[in-house]
C-alpha cells in the first residue's frame, strides 16, 4: 500500500458493531488503524459507516449467537 492510493475512514466491525478508524487501500480493503489483527472481538470484517443499511439489534444478536457457537465448536 503506497501512501498515494489510500485513505482513512471510519468502519464498524461486521461481528461487533464496534467503530474503528481505518485505512482504506486502493482496492477498497478496510485495515483497522493500530491493529494487524483486526477488531478486538476477532472480527475481521468491516463496514464503512453510511456504507449500507444500519443493523438492527436482532441482527447484533443473531451475529453473537452464531459467533458463540463457532467458538463453542472449535473447543471441541
Amino acid at each position: 500500500m503506497t501512501a498515494k492510493n489510500r485513505t482513512r475512514g471510519a468502519a464498524t466491525c461486521v461481528d461487533c458493531g464496534r467503530a474503528l478508524a481505518v485505512r482504506i487501500s486502493g482496492t477498497d480493503v478496510l485495515h483497522p488503524i493500530g491493529s494487524t489483527d483486526g477488531c478486538p472481538c476477532g472480527g475481521t470484517e468491516f463496514r464503512l459507516l453510511g456504507d449500507g443499511p444500519a443493523p438492527t439489534p436482532g441482527d447484533d444478536r443473531e451475529r453473537a449467537a452464531a459467533r458463540h457457537t463457532s467458538v463453542e465448536s472449535s473447543d471441541l
